[in-house]
């Protein structure tokens, strides 16, 4: 059985200005670098949109928060947000340790008085740490009316055909990673048209200068709208991996949360499996995966667990360490308005997260996600964006933007990302064939 505990008051993410003010931002994704945590965000001030680098120290994160290190762009004209941070080698290395390359992608539309002329993912790049920028590449960019290409399926390695329209929609919410190989993968939604949105990919094998064709990870049957991609990668028995991409998806008219599996480092992906649909026409959206390394978890055959007396024997042989084995579990966090009576998304959105365990039934069949039935709250609304990053131990850094939809009664200088930790704790034991009563306990302690 597992438990989650709060262990700290939500609390600002950027120190205040020394007059008390909090700038206005969003969308807060953080990485961590050794001893270190670096969170992208966007800014809003009076002038220009920013995309703004945070950093802070894995033990006092949550008591002096991040302070701004550099920015990566600034714009008047541009919309500038979706940031994702990935530290990567430099061309000169081969290791990421070694290379301290880190590469910021966000997307970067171009605007006119009645909606935006270009939509692009950009890529920029730093050398020191976060400080200094340069710009780098542009793994996608096209034009808002340019007729949309079809692309590749990864899973069926089939062409798929473009919607009858001609104005495509948007390049959003880009996800990156490394590969073993040391390239890099880059998802991100591509908008096709206003009932169709799927989420593709790209690799690049140069650090990021030059990118491929980019390559649809699943076609929906019908008109679905697929967005906010994010992965979290698991260690399997023997060392093996498997990546879990989160997405959203609005089906029947409103969003649930959904996962996609890949065992062989994000080539092809499975069917989208629903792990989250509210009731009554609500949304759960903008999921955000992280891997939980650790959580001790019993390797079982079924006979062991249909009778009591195989079910003593499996205990019993867990008990004096002969069948237990580490496996991992995985926390998403999203938001919902599944706790309010609006049905205008994404007003009402309280954050969330769900757990799920992995099951490993055969070396021959991908891991099962046994889900938890219920999730738990974190932040009532207005909550928007959440982000999590691993800290020491079993923490985890849960970020995320409230009052993200302005209302009358809100001024813009009111939004600013907040953070809190959590920390994920093994409390008892489960049998792989057995749902887990996997429940949640808050502890709320104010930070020092």
């Amino acid at each position: 059985m597992k438990r989650l505990t709060i262990t700290s008051q939500p609390c600002h993410l950027l120190a205040a200005s020394a007059e008390g003010h909090q700038p206005a931002t969003t969308y807060p994704r953080a990485i961590r670098i050794g001893s270190s945590l670096l969170v992208a965000y966007t800014e809003f001030s009076p002038s220009c949109q920013k995309i703004v680098i945070g950093m802070s120290n894995l033990n006092s994160v949550v008591q002096s928060g991040f302070r701004p290190i550099g920015m990566v762009d600034q714009t008047r004209a541009n919309d500038l947000d979706n940031a994702i941070l990935l530290m990567t080698a430099s061309p000169a290395t081969t290791s990421p340790e070694d290379g301290k390359r880190l590469l910021c992608f966000f997307r970067n539309h171009s605007r006119k008085t009645d909606g935006f002329e270009c939509y692009r993912i950009t890529c920029c790049h730093s050398e020191d740490g976060g400080q200094s920028w340069r710009f780098l590449s542009e793994p996608a960019c096209r034009p808002a009316h340019a007729p949309w290409p079809a692309h590749p399926i990864a899973r069926l390695g089939e062409q798929a055909i473009g919607p009858k329209t001609e104005r495509t929609g948007g390049l959003w919410e880009p996800f990156a990673r490394l590969d073993r190989s040391g390239h890099i993968q880059l998802y991100y939604a591509d908008e096709q048209s206003p009932s169709m949105q799927t989420i593709v990919r790209k690799i690049s094998r140069d650090h990021g200068k030059t990118w491929s064709a980019p390559i649809e990870i699943y076609r929906p049957l019908k008109d679905e709208r697929m967005g906010m991609p994010s992965i979290a990668e698991v260690t399997l028995a023997k060392g093996a991996k498997m990546l879990v991409m989160t997405i959203e998806n609005m089906r029947e008219g409103h969003f649930v949360i959904q996962t996609l599996r890949s065992t062989d480092d994000g080539q092809t992906w499975s069917d989208c499996q629903t792990i989250y649909s509210p009731a009554d026409g609500h949304n759960a959206g903008a999921p955000f995966a992280l891997g939980l390394p650790h959580g001790q978890f019993a390797e079982s055959n079924d006979g062991d667990v249909k009778s009591k007396k195989g079910m003593a024997r499996w205990i019993d042989r867990l008990a004096n360490g002969r069948a237990a084995i580490t496996e991992p579990a995985i926390a998403v966090a999203f938001m919902t308005d599944e706790d309010t009576k609006r049905r205008c998304w994404f007003e009402g959105a309280s954050l969330k997260i769900i757990v799920a365990r992995l099951i490993i039934t055969s070396s021959k069949s991908l891991p099962k996600l046994q889900w938890q039935s219920r999730p738990t709250l974190i932040c009532p609304p207005q909550t928007t964006w959440p982000g999590l990053v691993a800290l020491e131990g079993d923490a985890m850094l849960v970020l995320f933007a409230p009052h993200i939809r302005l209302a009358p009664c809100m001024s813009r200088a009111e939004r600013t990302d907040h953070l809190l930790v959590a920390n994920w704790h093994a409390v008892g034991l489960c049998s792989p064939t057995v749902r887990p009563k996997i429940r949640f306990r808050f502890g709320l302690v104010r930070p020092a």
